[in-house]
């Protein structure tokens, strides 16, 4: 899905973070070719051979964690991480992807941030490989030592860095502060990837918790240094906190003070601030009430012509970023035309219902299914196709062609990237394509009301 990296023009969109960490531990190129489907391929293929004996020393004598030194399948569920897992959270995977080129060192350093790939590693193999692993490898019961430590740690850090006196940290303390809110991120993942509808929200909080409360304790001396980090965390706690408040909108946390800092020339952030406000302009109809956001953006209720030339700019600037991997440019360039047409017809749907609205989310609707049809690689860029291939079941009603083919297009995502979250996602669509036979289609955002409304919220991710 949408995970941006704050980097300067020219570098990789969502690939690519500099890191300020010593990468002590050279990671192997990934791989070119990968199987999604884990239940046809061998185990040693799935989570690499056994650990080299010079790896694995180097990995227990640089990590402080005991569960490294006492459980040597981790450093094969680390393999699998990297190789499969890594992957699957950015745009297009390189070997400068920073959820590999940033995590993996840092957390030799960090052992929360250890554990937490390990429970990331462990929740997608049980998920991905549908219980054939679970018991020979006891995944499940690996899934549950490593989250709980986890979970310990990071409770333990959350509370001293709310509750503790304000101190300026030292530069000492910045790499286990950055493991921390990195590994609160992973247990996002985690959460998505599981289906956990209590957790993916509580977690995204902490995390925004945790970045705001490291923002106003780093010395200014380290500050430039560690902006890169600090910004690329930043802009993923903010994509979560969108794809929150787009998936419920109910009000959340108000995002925008925190907000203020993210560079809107980065990849997707301004298409990301339009679709938020557009939540919000949706949240204040259905409570006759008037957010910061409808009284600062007052643009949006004037026309779609002026929504329409919004992501347009939001378009340019993606664009202006060029990635640094082996893969025709065509290919991020198609991604950005996706989630620029997605976003098109969901504003179209908000803020009015007059003619042109309804002439321009058909137009959009259509250019959407359209590009989906055209995707060049979908093994490539599945992880991203969650939200776009929603939007396109939302405007399927009355087509039976379009709902089969956006069905199909969701199980084949499902299968490729096994996250759980997108069946509920297919569940719900199922249950709006049922309302909307015959008669009038309902509205998706009133049923994704009254699924948040009895606890139960998805995710557009």
């Amino acid at each position: 899905m949408l995970h941006t990296s704050p980097l300067e023009p020219g570098h990789s969109t969502r690939s690519l973070v500099s890191s300020t960490f010593p990468t002590r531990y050279t990671q192997p190129n990934p791989p070119t070719e990968r199987s999604s489907d884990i239940s046809q391929l061998s185990v040693c293929a799935l989570i690499g051979p056994a650990p080299q004996l010079g790896d694995w020393r180097l990995l227990r004598e640089l990590n402080p964690s005991h569960v490294m030194s006492e459980d040597p399948f981790s450093l094969r569920l680390v393999q699998y991480y990297d190789h499969v897992v890594a992957p699957q959270m950015v745009w297009i995977d390189s070997s400068e992807n920073p959820f590999r080129h940033v995590v993996i060192p840092l957390a030799i350093q960090t052992p929360v941030l250890m554990t937490s790939i390990l429970t990331l590693a462990s929740g997608d193999l049980r998920v991905r490989s549908h219980g054939i692993y679970a018991s020979e490898f006891a995944v499940s019961s690996r899934l549950e030592s490593y989250q709980e430590e986890t979970l310990v740690r990071l409770a333990r850090h959350l509370k001293d860095a709310t509750e503790a006196p304000a101190t300026t940290q030292t530069v000492a303390d910045i790499s286990p502060t950055a493991g921390n809110v990195l590994a609160t991120f992973l247990m996002i993942y985690l959460s998505v990837k599981l289906g956990d509808v209590s957790n993916y929200r509580l977690h995204t909080r902490a995390a925004w918790s945790l970045i705001e409360n490291w923002r106003l304790s780093l010395p200014l001396r380290v500050q430039p240094s560690m902006q890169g980090l600090r910004d690329f965390l930043l802009h993923e706690a903010y994509l979560f906190k969108v794809c929150v408040a787009l998936s419920t909108f109910q009000p959340f946390d108000d995002p925008y003070e925190a907000a203020s800092m993210i560079n809107e020339d980065q990849p997707f952030m301004r298409y990301l601030k339009i679709i938020l406000d557009l939540v919000e302009i949706e949240q204040s109809k259905r409570s006759r009430s008037h957010s910061r956001s409808h009284q600062r953006n007052f643009w949006l209720d004037l026309s779609v012509v002026a929504l329409r030339k919004e992501f347009d700019a939001a378009r340019e600037r993606s664009l202006k970023h060029k990635f640094r991997v082996p893969v025709p440019p065509r290919i991020f360039e198609h991604l950005v035309d996706l989630f620029h047409y997605s976003g098109i017809y969901f504003g179209s749907q908000v803020l009015s219902h007059d003619q042109q609205s309804a002439s321009f989310a058909t137009s959009a609707h259509r250019s959407l299914l359209s590009l989906l049809r055209q995707v060049p690689d979908i093994k490539l860029v599945a992880q991203n196709l969650g939200w776009p291939v929603f939007f396109a079941g939302t405007g399927c009603h009355g087509s039976p062609d379009d709902i089969s083919f956006v069905r199909i297009q969701l199980q084949e995502v499902i299968r490729l990237t096994g996250w759980s979250e997108r069946r509920r996602l297919l569940r719900f669509l199922e249950e709006f394509w049922t309302l909307s036979d015959g008669g009038t289609p309902p509205s998706w955002i009133d049923l994704a009301q009254s699924y948040a409304f009895r606890g139960e919220p998805i995710l557009i991710f």
